[in-house]
């Protein structure tokens, strides 16, 4: 079975899945890719998120994993950005080269 692993992309995670469900034979392909995504997904919000959309689609549950990781990616960037700038404010270096705080 696949799994998503730690660290890698949603849209790497589906590239393999779509790669090896070329190889097999499945009649109803998009379904069995689909209930991959759902399983394969060890995020517990994404999971649930996907687990309470009665008749999810493969389209359906490959938006909402790609939204949820650029939004969780997003959050993140601003997070830091935010840390970073709070640290610039903290301490100013003045005309002398010595800090002061505010």
């Amino acid at each position: 079975m696949l799994y998503k692993h730690e660290g890698q992309s949603f849209d790497d995670f589906l590239t393999e899945l779509k790669t090896l469900a070329a190889t097999c034979e499945y009649k109803e392909e998009d379904n069995m890719i689909r209930d991959r995504i759902v399983f394969g997904v060890k995020d517990p919000e994404i999971k649930d998120k996907l687990l309470t959309i009665s008749n999810l689609t493969m389209d359906k549950a490959e938006e909402i994993c790609k939204t949820t990781e650029a939004t969780k990616q997003e959050l993140q960037e601003m997070a830091t950005s935010t840390e970073v700038h709070m640290v610039k404010m903290k301490s100013t270096v003045n005309d002398k080269g010595t800090s002061r705080k505010y």
